[in-house]
């Protein structure tokens, strides 16, 4: 369905503590850790579904992307570079709430 697109399984697993590793694991260890594993989830199926709709621009919107999550905005840029091999772009509007707002107006009859 979606052509030459690289599962994102295989990569999950690198945030868990390597083989031999003594000691526990902080919050805010496993916050990080959770929060990488759902923005490159997210970047994943944007990534398959820009490909099937060949667009090369990936637009994020929503409160989750506030200026204040920029671990989450590295990671989406990140990983839409990586498996678009160069040619896709993650974009990221500055005022999320007017858009999701006009969006709402415009669908209401």
């Amino acid at each position: 369905m979606f052509g030459k697109v690289q599962p994102l399984a295989p990569g999950m697993a690198t945030s868990a503590p390597a083989a031999g590793e003594t000691g526990q694991l902080r919050r805010e260890d496993v916050s990080r850790a959770l929060l990488n594993t759902i923005s490159q989830v997210i970047a994943q199926v944007a990534h398959m579904s820009a490909v099937q709709c060949q667009v090369d621009r990936i637009v994020f919107s929503g409160a989750f992307l506030s200026a204040e999550n920029a671990i989450s905005m590295r990671t989406l840029s990140f990983f839409t570079h990586l498996w678009s091999g160069g040619r896709s772009t993650a974009l990221f509007l500055r005022h999320e709430g007017y858009a999701g707002a006009l969006g709402a107006l415009l669908t209401v009859r």
